[in-house]
């Protein structure tokens, strides 16, 4: 297997058609997460990773200390969509070893790779001439790889843990029970643990990175 197909599906979660940046399911109640449920990952999961650490978030980096992993993890628990409870090492390993590694890759191509970037449609490879150059990003940086033609929805949110970017006022509200044009029956209990705006004056990490298999996962 190259560099350029390894990790094609990585994008550090699994996506589900009727989860969205801006919608998701009812968050399930602890009564009704399956033991022993494999964890999975999905778009939500990730939005809610970051909106925790942002004011977790230090000069140096991205550097989170045990407690705060612990508490991202309980966190993350308690707001499930799909699939059983995440574990600490899993959760731990996610961020470092896959989700900041994605984070890496995209702000590469959005700003240091020369060529285009669409939210969209991520690098945009069309030409031949283009493609040709994306082989040889890939080559370099196979953590690119998944974003030839299409975005990673969670990066404005990883951005915010970017020390070199300023902080922004968008928070991240989605409108849970709701898809599209269809309701789902939530608990209005539910509703009020949507996630938050993460609140603090703390710094952003740059350069950081993460992954995903289109798969369900524990890591």
């Amino acid at each position: 297997m190259t560099k350029s197909q390894a990790g094609h599906n990585n994008i550090g979660y699994r996506h589900v058609g009727n989860i969205t940046v801006d919608a998701h399911p009812p968050y399930l109640a602890p009564q009704n997460i399956r033991e022993p449920a494999k964890a999975q990952w999905v778009l939500t999961d990730l939005i809610n990773m970051a909106h925790f650490l942002e004011p977790h978030v230090s000069g140096d980096g991205n550097k989170y200390k045990a407690p705060v992993i612990k508490s991202l993890t309980d966190y993350l628990n308690e707001r499930i969509v799909l699939g059983g409870r995440k574990k600490v090492p899993g959760v731990k390993q996610k961020l470092a070893d896959k989700v900041l590694v994605i984070y890496k890759g995209v702000h590469y191509l959005k700003t240091c790779s020369g060529g285009s970037w669409d939210d969209d449609f991520g690098a945009n490879v069309l030409t031949e001439t283009e493609a040709e150059v994306w082989e040889g990003i890939v080559l370099s940086r196979p953590e690119c790889a998944p974003f030839r033609n299409k975005g990673w929805p969670p990066y404005p949110f990883f951005e915010r843990l970017d020390p070199a970017k300023p902080k922004g006022d968008n928070s991240y509200r989605p409108r849970i029970g709701v898809v599209g044009n269809d309701g789902i029956p939530g608990d209005a209990s539910q509703a009020s643990g949507d996630v938050s705006q993460a609140s603090g004056d703390a710094s952003q990490a740059s350069d950081s990175a993460w992954s995903q298999s289109e798969q369900p996962e524990d890591p």
